[in-house]
């Protein structure tokens, strides 16, 4: 046979083995290796809790390079840090695991002056987000105080001398 019979037959198999690895929306995450049981959403919240030595609320800054960038603190839920903090923060997927547990990408980008609650270790700052139903469980089991119900409780009264 010629070089000429084998050219079509060489790029027709390349075509067949590129279609089979390329990736389809069935096979773009594993499924998971053991089957088990899915948490609770007050269950993911309640680890989500005691994960965190901080939580806050406040506004994301500058970028410092691909992964870190800044977050001032606004109110303190949780924690340490104090109105008006500026810290470094990792991004992160959260809580929750990327959407294909073990695919080796990012975090989605984060916009500079994005504004949310974060939770996270004292010694691993990172952009953990917690959404409003994350905080309402938290605030229904008495974890946290919400920033309005903090500012209604009157302040403590001074014992009479």
């Amino acid at each position: 046979m010629s070089a000429r019979g084998r050219a079509p037959r060489r790029w027709a198999g390349c075509a067949v083995a590129a279609a089979l690895l390329a990736p389809s929306a069935a096979q773009a995450c594993l499924p998971p290796l053991t089957e088990t049981k899915e948490p609770t959403r007050e269950e993911k919240v309640r680890r989500a809790y005691e994960y965190s030595d901080d939580i806050v609320y406040g506004v994301t800054g500058e970028g410092l390079g691909d992964s870190r960038l800044t977050f001032r603190v606004v109110y303190v839920y949780k924690g340490r840090l104090k109105p008006g903090d500026t810290i470094v923060v990792e991004k992160s997927w959260g809580f929750e695991e990327p959407p294909c547990t073990g695919m080796p990408y990012p975090p989605w980008p984060i916009a500079s002056g994005s504004y949310g609650v974060i939770g996270f270790p004292h010694d691993r700052p990172a952009l953990n987000w917690l959404d409003s139903a994350d905080l309402e469980i938290m605030f229904r089991n008495g974890w946290i105080v919400s920033a309005r119900k903090a500012a209604q409780v009157p302040a403590p009264a001074t014992p009479p001398r």
